[in-house]
């Protein structure tokens, strides 16, 4: 009822306005967010490891399993390790338990932080090899973009909100849901140097030009003004 009585809906992404159209019949107007481009940054004089790291809910439509069965494809020698970033401990402890017996049948040394400020948030992204993000059809997700910011590659699968903040190639890498697929673009980014820096340089100029909060605030700005014209 609310949907279909409002004289606007914005929304996030353009799945978000897909999805809306398909429940409610309404087509809304897709206003980007964005991220703070001043915090999310390179950071100097910070080693980064070879590891790969995942932000969010520890729940499983996240796809840690996923990254976990994928990083197992990598040969031993040169496997990363994996880091969990999650919000909380108030998460059902059973998926956490999963992960764990999962990540040792198949070899992948993990691990899980949670609880963590902006400040360590930060520092985890400027210290990793890259980011991934396996997250079944997440609207949009900023992780990726946050990510990005400071200048590290994220690897996404090719589903919902990622194929419209990650440009394949570009300033990040989209697959297929193949474990092979991920595991390939994983060990490309760790071994290609040249094109990790490529895509370094360009994640940090794509978010700064058209994800930025300045960015974000403008477009809204710009739509409640031509809502406020109409009325």
């Amino acid at each position: 009822k609310n949907a279909v009585s409002a004289t606007s809906i914005g929304t996030t992404s353009f799945y978000s306005r897909e999805r809306l159209y398909l429940c409610y019949g309404v087509y809304p107007k897709v206003i980007y967010p964005g991220v703070d481009t001043k915090f999310f940054k390179p950071l100097k004089n910070i080693v980064r490891n070879k590891s790969v790291l995942c932000v969010g809910a520890l729940f499983p439509s996240k796809g840690y399993d996923f990254v976990i069965e994928a990083i197992s494809k990598i040969d031993k020698v040169e496997r990363p390790n994996l880091k969990i970033i999650h919000g909380a401990n108030s998460y059902p402890n059973e998926y956490k338990i999963k992960l764990n017996k999962l990540a040792n049948e198949n070899n992948v040394k993990i691990n899980f932080v949670s609880l963590i400020d902006d400040e360590s948030l930060l520092k985890a992204y400027n210290s990793t090899a890259l980011t991934v993000c396996a997250n079944l059809l997440e609207p949009l997700g900023l992780v990726a973009l946050e990510s990005m910011a400071c200048g590290t590659p994220v690897v996404g699968v090719k589903e919902a909100g990622l194929r419209e903040t990650i440009i394949n190639g570009e300033n990040g890498i989209l697959t297929d849901r193949n474990l092979f697929e991920l595991s390939e673009a994983i060990m490309l980014l760790i071994n290609n140097k040249k094109k990790w820096n490529q895509m370094s340089r360009s994640g940090i100029k794509y978010t700064s030009d058209k994800w930025s909060w300045k960015v974000s605030a403008t477009n809204l700005e710009r739509h409640l003004k031509t809502l406020a014209k109409k009325s």
